[in-house]
């Protein structure tokens, strides 16, 4: 699937992609936000690199920390850190009005570097993201997903090798979600640029399920997370 670029978004983003170290999660998070339509469908609210904290004021934290109790000792008050950011959240819209069920996405970008394919924000290799994919289950968002993107640059030699090493990250955290039965939901995509286009392919997709943890303090960050983003409780459904 090609990606049709935006003319605003389209002489910036194939940069980005031509010039290494400048392609970045940022640029991907950007091009999900701008595209949604291409990676959720129409339909739907969506927000890029969402801070809890920038949702904060006095009145808000004080009625958090005043509440924030530990599910099975409610003596036991917790403060939650607000950590990690979320890089996508989004939910139906229908009459311009947002709606519930919430979903936070945690991106993670792949490329080829010194002849391997590794995670562009480290050397941790294909388990990257699952930790902070994880703790956002501790939000209040309906659903959790993980997702992963390997772009592979025009230059590369042997790209077929290049999508075998995609295929077997793939896998493996396909294997580790499903035979662990964690409630994420799983995307992979390869992006490779060729003849001044941006082509798209979705090789993996595993559906959350619904978050556990809807409970206690996580209910206290969804009622945040909806006043702030002026969102509407919805339907079961996704």
């Amino acid at each position: 699937m090609e990606i049709p670029l935006t003319s605003d978004f389209s002489v910036k983003f194939i940069i980005n992609l031509l010039r290494g170290n400048a392609f970045n999660e940022r640029t991907i998070v950007t091009l999900i936000e701008t595209l949604p339509e291409v990676f959720l469908g129409d339909g739907y609210w969506i927000e890029k690199e969402v801070n809890l904290w920038d949702f904060m004021n006095e009145e808000r934290r004080k009625e958090l920390e005043s509440k924030f109790t530990h599910p099975t000792q409610p003596d036991i008050r917790i403060i939650h850190p607000m950590q990690p950011d979320i890089d996508i959240l989004f939910g139906p819209e229908v009459n311009n009005e947002r709606l519930t069920p919430l979903t936070a996405v945690e991106v993670k970008l792949f490329k080829t570097e010194g002849g391997r394919v590794m995670p562009k924000a480290g050397w941790r290799g294909f388990y990257e993201g699952i930790g902070e994919a994880m703790a956002l289950l501790t939000f209040g968002f309906d659903f959790v997903e993980l997702w992963q993107l390997f772009f592979i640059p025009r230059e590369v030699e042997k790209i077929w090798r290049r999508l075998d090493h995609s295929a077997t990250y793939t896998v493996l955290v396909k294997n580790l979600i499903e035979r662990l039965k964690l409630p994420l939901g799983y995307r992979c995509f390869t992006m490779m640029e060729y003849n001044g286009k941006i082509w798209l392919h979705e090789e993996c997709r595993i559906l959350p399920k619904k978050n556990p943890f809807l409970e206690g303090y996580a209910l206290k960050i969804r009622s945040l997370i909806k006043d702030a983003l002026n969102v509407e409780e919805g339907n079961e459904g996704r």
